[in-house]
């Protein structure tokens, strides 16, 4: 029923090669070289004769990245801000249930998520697997009421993904807890940054007072992993039909694994800067809670 409104894309490493050497306007015979390889191997990696390796792979879609590429130009995928994007390694189970990861640990609670953008959303694939993306358009959510963390203080993106992730005890915070679900009330989707590791290492931070509460602000707004969404309304998801599917062959889904333990990489560096800092006693997390007593 629902794959019969689904316009369908599924794309393969074979053409990315091609793709990505005709936009840099490299040819094949020169990136042969720059790898290291016969011309005859370029030439099976673009007719798909030959797996194309993953660190080859890496190679080019580095190069274009360098060179200001998007990424959508080299997949031929349009209108990438018109959507939001649900990346897995298997099928969805239609109609979609918002509470499928209930009791799990997750940034928003429970909730269908989705991705603002293309290159992000393809990074949530599973190794080994062949990513599965679906696009929603943005329009259809534009009547749903909305809590937006990029709208308030870092802190309380921090906090709520803390509550959610069991970072923190409700006996030992009580007020906050109770602050943020008088927020969730009634909100049909939630918007904010991507946590990861990095994030949990500042609220360990946080928490203990070994940074204080502008550093942990600061450390926020130097996350690039971008934006997520978390659907809440049950209705709605039973209503919402992916606009089109998008798969990757395994080779361009380890790709986008790679980048994302780049950006990961860079981010671990950062921290350092922020660990090495003195706190600022009055803005501690303790003074904080204190004042939302």
């Amino acid at each position: 029923m629902y794959n019969s409104v689904m316009k369908e894309t599924v794309i393969k490493t074979s053409e990315i090669i091609k793709s990505t050497l005709n936009i840099l306007g490299i040819s094949a015979d020169a990136f042969a070289f720059s790898i290291g390889k016969d011309r005859a191997t370029v030439y099976r990696y673009m007719s798909g004769e030959t797996n194309v390796p993953v660190d080859v792979l890496t190679k080019l879609l580095d190069l274009a990245y360098y060179h200001g590429v998007d990424i959508t130009k080299i997949l031929n995928i349009a209108d990438e801000g018109e959507y939001y994007y649900h990346a897995t390694a298997s099928e969805i189970k239609f109609p979609i249930n918002v509470h499928i990861n209930d009791g799990e640990s997750r940034d928003f609670g429970y909730g269908f998520y989705l991705g603002e953008n293309l290159r992000q959303s393809s990074t949530w694939g599973k190794l080994g697997s062949s990513t599965i993306i679906y696009r929603f358009k943005r329009d259809k959510f534009k009547e749903l009421s909305i809590l937006d963390f990029n709208k308030m203080k870092s802190i309380d993106w921090l906090n709520y993904v803390a509550i959610n992730r069991k970072k923190i005890e409700y006996q030992y915070f009580p007020k906050l807890f109770e602050k943020y679900f008088k927020l969730e009330r009634n909100i049909d989707l939630i918007i904010g940054k991507i946590a990861d590791s990095f994030s949990y290492e500042v609220l360990e931070l946080l928490y203990k007072n070994k940074i204080d509460i502008d550093q942990a602000e600061y450390a926020t707004k130097i996350m690039a992993l971008g934006n997520q969404l978390c659907l809440k309304n049950e209705l709605f998801g039973v209503s919402l039909i992916p606009d089109e599917v998008i798969r990757y062959d395994n080779i361009l889904s380890e790709y986008f694994l790679h980048y994302s333990e780049l950006i990961q990489e860079r981010e671990n560096n950062n921290i350092e800067l922020i660990i090495n800092r003195t706190p600022n006693k009055k803005r501690l997390f303790s003074n904080y809670i204190k004042g939302n007593e």
